[in-house]
């Protein structure tokens, strides 16, 4: 995944170093400066996020994919493998190797199609459980997950795919940079209106409100909020409530 950190001014990392910003910690002694805890939670916060990692987009790029499999059944007039209104479960694996990051997901799953009066599928909601694994250069995780998924525009007048979904994640990162870091982080998301396009299936536009609490090295703790904006062209801008900025990609 690569990364891009912002610039910020001298005031603003003055006022980071004595713990003025929004972020609230208590720091102890081997444990870091609060600059240091804040990048460290911003890598876990990107890799919470981002599909290299196994993160919240790649469940819902499954979601968009299972929504897409429907609608391409029902231009074919061929039924779309559910029926409206069952709840369906299973279970997945997903891995992957991509940008010097291995993953590794397992995940249990359930999904409800929804359609109009006359049966044509309209939007399909998702819900799963999952635990993961992954290792980069910067970081590696052992985390679980839980949230929930829903598809809209599966109408066949509509060419794109619009995803909100709420996610949670927590569990121990390893910060391999710097002083190095043990992490014990929960990390939620609110995606609002992440938008595929249909012709591409590729993220073109979208949010994410993000809330972040986690103790470092087992001595110091911290809370820390932020946005991510989805730009396209498979990149999003990480925005941290101190005003520091992170651009990632996948």
């Amino acid at each position: 995944m690569k990364r891009v950190r912002q610039g910020k001014n001298y005031f603003l990392i003055m006022l980071l170093a004595v713990g003025m910003l929004a972020s609230c910690s208590d720091n102890d002694e081997g444990s870091g400066t609060s600059a240091e805890q804040e990048e460290a939670a911003a890598e876990a916060i990107m890799n919470a996020m981002s599909p290299e990692s196994g993160g919240a987009v790649t469940k819902t790029d499954e979601a968009v994919e299972k929504a897409s499999t429907i609608e391409e059944a029902s231009k074919g007039m061929d039924e779309p493998g559910i029926s409206c209104g069952v709840v369906y479960a299973d279970d997945a694996t997903l891995s992957g190797t991509q940008g010097g990051v291995n993953y590794y997901v397992t995940a249990s799953w359930n999904w409800m199609l929804s359609c109009t009066g006359f049966g044509i599928p309209e939007t399909l909601e998702m819900g799963f459980a999952s635990t993961r694994e992954y290792t980069s250069t910067r970081m590696s995780s052992d985390d679980e997950s839980d949230g929930n998924i829903k598809v809209s525009g599966i109408e066949l007048l509509s060419d794109a795919y619009v995803v909100n979904s709420n996610v949670d994640n927590d569990g121990t990162q390893v910060f391999t940079l710097g002083n190095g870091y043990t992490l014990s982080s929960d990390i939620s998301f609110t995606i609002v209106n992440l938008t595929y396009d249909k012709a591409t299936m590729e993220i073109v536009s979208g949010t994410a409100e993000v809330n972040f609490s986690g103790v470092f090295n087992g001595a110091s703790s911290a809370t820390y909020s932020g946005t991510i904006e989805f730009l396209g062209n498979n990149e999003a801008l990480l925005t941290m409530s101190s005003g520091s900025t992170y651009t990632f990609s996948w």
